[in-house]
């Protein structure tokens, strides 16, 4: 049952970015195959919250909540995706609050 949660979490995560960025997939190298998709995070633990806005560039950057191995609280983890899909910070996401305590639903909010 856990995996099918992290299962459905992944493709949520993955769904909701390519709506995001539905508009810019026609000039991009996005894959189009579904059982290709952008990949935001591999890690297989929690994932929940997600949040996606647009970068400035044509890309965007997704934050969530991610409870990993050994916590039984959410940190809070971004990525940026380019405008032609590839991933520019760390792979599976660059820690953005790993405070003791749980950190709640992040927000996002685009600059420009």
């Amino acid at each position: 049952m856990t995996e099918v949660r992290h299962t459905s979490c992944a493709l949520a995560m993955v769904c909701l970015l390519a709506i995001a960025l539905a508009v810019r997939a026609a000039t991009s190298n996005w894959p189009t195959d579904p059982n290709q998709n952008l990949a935001i995070t591999t890690v297989p633990y929690d994932h929940n919250f997600p949040q996606i806005v647009p970068d400035g560039s044509g890309g965007a950057v997704i934050v969530w909540a991610s409870r990993q191995a050994g916590s039984i609280s959410h940190d809070i983890y971004a990525q940026r995706a380019h405008r032609d899909g590839g991933l520019l910070w760390r792979p599976n996401g660059q820690s953005v609050c790993r405070v003791t305590g749980g950190q709640g639903e992040p927000a996002a909010i685009p600059d420009g």
